[in-house]
């Protein structure tokens, strides 16, 4: 009901199961996919896509640490002044 919620009010077509979520995916795709087809406004004329995340239960740390290189990559001379 609550993802549902989500893609009603923000107009989401898809639905991607992380962290923890997505080692389960297997078995909650089919009733999230089902629920979220039955309480989403505009399922009928615009499915929604629900799948596991692709880095699995990982996807978190990873995205974390790309956030860091790339931040390091735009402007290395500024990690220079950090201490510590």
């Amino acid at each position: 009901m609550a993802v549902a919620g989500v893609v009603n009010l923000l107009d989401l077509d898809t639905v991607v199961l992380g962290g923890t979520y997505a080692p389960l995916a297997r078995w909650l795709v089919p009733p999230v996919t089902a629920e979220v087809s039955r309480r989403v406004l505009a399922a009928a004329w615009s499915p929604v896509t629900v799948r596991p995340a692709v880095l699995g239960g990982d996807a978190a740390a990873v995205g974390a640490a790309g956030s860091v290189v790339r931040r390091i990559i735009a402007r290395p001379t500024a990690w220079l002044t950090r201490a510590g």
